[in-house]
């Protein structure tokens, strides 16, 4: 069998993810797309990143999978996780197959702010190579009559 390069089919960002035991299905609880912040810099909370990945080629398993939250401005890393994806010999597992892969990542700060613009992205490197990135939009929202929390 021919086996293409890895790809990423999706980049899902969640508060919790709970795998079901027997069928595996991943049930993402509070998905986003953005964070709503009162002022910068903020501490935001752990969330998942759920990567969606094809096209792995068990011969070269294990294959190591690095997420990072990177300053779009200067590119500095504000926080990643690794993890690694073994696909054991033998296994029923085409390259067109979907692997869902949940990562936590530990709470972080934003440093800056502009409204409307895109201050952070999450970057997916497997095998140390980027494969996918996305940005996170940063909202300034100040709640009416109560103090400034941070939230998504």
């Amino acid at each position: 069998m021919k086996y293409s390069e890895p790809s990423c089919h999706g980049i899902i960002f969640s508060d919790s993810v709970i795998r079901e035991e027997g069928t595996g299905k991943l049930s993402m609880i509070g998905t986003f797309t953005q964070y709503n912040l009162p002022r910068l810099p903020c501490q935001v909370p752990h969330f998942f990143v759920t990567i969606l990945l094809t096209g792995l080629n068990p011969k070269d398993s294990p294959l190591d999978v690095t997420v990072r939250i990177e300053q779009n401005k200067s590119g500095a890393v504000l926080q990643s996780v690794t993890g690694q994806i073994n696909i054991k010999k033998g296994a029923n597992y085409s390259n067109t197959d979907i692997i869902e892969l949940p990562m936590l990542l530990k709470p972080f700060t934003v440093p800056e702010h502009s409204d409307g613009q895109k201050p952070i992205k999450v970057v997916l490197l497997v095998n140390n190579e980027e494969i996918a990135s996305r940005n996170i939009k940063v909202n300034k929202v100040v709640k009416p009559g109560g103090p400034a929390t941070a939230g998504r």
